[in-house]
């Protein structure tokens, strides 16, 4: 059986926090261009609720959501080159995500 394996090489391994200070009101993970080659978004274990990571557009309104929906502890993988372009939304204030990205 093969396996697919990642042979990028990376000049550093950088991390963060990001939480969603009001319900309903989207954030960037950054606010100034972030170059990276990828990012690893991870829902926070200790969220109640989901958080919807995606572009400018992401809404976690139930029912409504836009983006892609993470449950406490779920993670999703971007191949995009800065992290800026990438945005949360949550449904109870405070939830929010841990991430790290490679450049």
């Amino acid at each position: 059986m093969a396996y697919l394996t990642d042979q990028m090489s990376y000049a550093k391994i950088n991390s963060g926090r990001k939480t969603v200070t009001t319900a309903g009101t989207r954030v960037q993970l950054t606010t100034s261009p972030t170059p990276c080659k990828h990012i690893e978004v991870k829902a926070l274990p200790t969220n109640t609720r989901i958080v919807v990571v995606g572009g400018s557009d992401v809404v976690a309104a139930a029912g409504s959501e836009v983006g892609i929906p993470l449950y406490p502890g779920d993670s999703y993988k971007f191949m995009i080159n800065d992290i800026s372009k990438i945005y949360i939304d949550s449904i109870v204030n405070g939830e929010g995500v841990t991430y790290i990205y490679y450049d």
